[in-house]
């Protein structure tokens, strides 16, 4: 499973009951990276996530759906950064603002 992927799941286990959330799955393919999520036998949330600005915004198009969608609603404030270690390798760090 690609980092990113098992990124949003850990995200969207946050947000959904356990008995809500039916599976995060991915597509990959050359310089493109798409992650399902299904909640209860339905598709929540899609997102094509490609390079760094464009991932920052599918994972935040991707999280307030999935936010929207569970029982109750959540409202959820998402900040995703880049942050670039000093050694030269790059992370993402995801902070999630969430309420009912």
């Amino acid at each position: 499973m690609h980092p990113i992927t098992q990124m949003v799941r850990v995200i969207v286990e946050c947000l959904v009951r356990s008995d809500e959330l039916e599976g995060v799955t991915e597509a990959q393919q050359p310089g493109m990276l798409r992650v399902d999520v299904r909640l209860r036998g339905r598709r929540a949330a899609g997102s094509v996530i490609g390079q760094t600005g464009e991932t920052v915004r599918a994972i935040r198009h991707l999280v307030q759906r999935v936010g929207k969608m569970s029982r109750p609603p959540i409202l959820t404030a998402v900040e995703v950064a880049n942050v670039e270690e000093q050694q030269g390798v790059d992370t993402t760090a995801v902070r999630l603002g969430l309420g009912r």
